[in-house]
């Protein structure tokens, strides 16, 4: 028996090109459809494990897997929903795919979705075509070749301390952020892979391939 031990939540916002989504899907994943993400998974010939949403603005589809319809006057927005749904699944392991589009407001709630998983001990990626958003509060490693060009660090919430890069074109030792400092945007790799640590607060990652 196959063990699932990640969840990809595929949301609805719009894209010119869904083909990369179905690189995040095998047999190892649980997949949820956050409202309107049945579309593109439907569009890709994917079946989700399950579908949550408000269906505000899509039909509510008759489907023969597990549902959630959830009340469109709500607290939650339906991704973050999705990602409580998850964790409460026991899933350490998330990735939003999908959650980057053109309204500002519903990308930024979707960044804050990685800051409430790594506050409940997971880690959740947000990724589509050219970028990759994550949040850590310890140490990470950045890989060259998972495909992106550019990374750049900023503080979340609060002064990050502590911070050391090694590998990049532009390291850091025992520096730290402020919320609205821009020292760490746009860094590039100078090694195969990019250590990073913060001893102090929350660190947002945004790696990009364009």
């Amino acid at each position: 028996m196959v063990k699932i031990n990640k969840c990809v939540i595929v949301s609805g916002a719009p894209e010119s090109n869904i083909d990369y989504i179905s690189n995040y899907i095998n047999e190892n994943t649980f997949v949820i459809a956050a409202d309107s993400g049945y579309l593109k998974l439907d569009a890709l010939s994917i079946k989700p494990d399950l579908l949550i949403g408000d269906f505000d603005s899509s039909k509510n589809p008759t489907v023969k897997y597990e549902k959630i319809v959830l009340p469109t006057e709500k607290n939650d927005t339906d991704t973050l929903f999705c990602v409580k749904e998850a964790l409460k699944r026991g899933f350490k392991d998330i990735i939003v795919l999908g959650g980057i589009g053109s309204r500002i407001d519903h990308t930024y709630s979707n960044i804050l979705c990685s800051c409430y998983a790594l506050s409940k001990g997971a880690q959740l990626s947000i990724i589509n075509q050219n970028n990759k958003i994550f949040a850590f509060n310890t140490e990470c490693t950045l890989k060259k070749n998972d495909g992106y060009k550019f990374f750049s660090l900023f503080s979340f919430g609060e002064k990050s301390c502590g911070i050391t890069i090694k590998g990049a074109k532009y390291p850091l030792k025992n520096a730290d952020l402020e919320p609205f400092s821009s020292l760490g945007q746009s860094n590039e790799f100078k090694e195969n892979t990019v250590n990073i640590v913060v001893k102090k607060g929350i660190l947002l990652v945004i790696m990009s391939n364009d």
